[in-house]
């Protein structure tokens, strides 16, 4: 998966080993209990999918590569 090229621990979300349940769990528990923590990585991701994965660069970088909008 594309999780840790997507996400940064602890900044914008947190990465936990698959398979690993109670790890799950606690990191669950842990950001439930830590309102501050959620609402910082919250509004990190948040201007991290829309600086690196919203229409802007989408429209700059990838409708180019595809050759979408030339002229014939």
């Amino acid at each position: 998966d594309a999780a840790r090229e997507v996400i940064r621990d602890g900044e914008t979300g947190a990465i936990v080993p698959y398979g690993e349940p109670a790890i799950l769990s606690d990191t669950i528990v842990r950001l439930l209990r830590d309102p501050d923590s959620r609402e910082r990585m919250g509004r990190t991701a948040r201007v991290e999918a829309e600086t690196r994965f919203g229409y802007e660069r989408f429209r700059q970088e990838v409708i180019p590569a595809l050759g979408i909008g030339r002229q014939a």
